[in-house]
């Protein structure tokens, strides 16, 4: 479920042209541009689909619990920490697969 939430919020942000997505002025706002929002994008789908990956789940899920810490420290600082609840629950959903696929990472 919580790859699927995070390839639909990576494909909103890819949609410019999409009206409820203002991603662009957001990643602006955060002042490193846009190459961030492609790095962050790619990061997320490329995260979603090894969560699906056999031996791969802990460390997808590592890499997405610190792009979501990432992503609150900027709704924090630039943002306004309310609009981070998809961040929260996003992170805590990538924490909860990384509990529960902890022992790949000690092979």
């Amino acid at each position: 479920m919580g790859a699927m939430q995070l390839r639909s919020t990576n494909h909103t942000k890819r949609q410019e042209q999409n009206p409820f997505a203002d991603h662009p002025r957001l990643f602006d706002a955060v002042g490193f541009g846009q190459w961030l929002r492609y790095v962050t994008g790619a990061i997320e789908v490329g995260s979603a689909i090894a969560l699906w990956l056999p031996g791969l789940q802990a460390y997808a899920a590592g890499l997405l619990v610190c792009t979501m810490i990432g992503a609150l420290i900027a709704h924090a600082l630039v943002l306004g920490l309310a609009a981070g609840l998809p961040a929260v629950v996003l992170g805590a959903l990538a924490a909860t697969t990384l509990w529960a696929y902890r022992a790949q990472l000690s092979r």
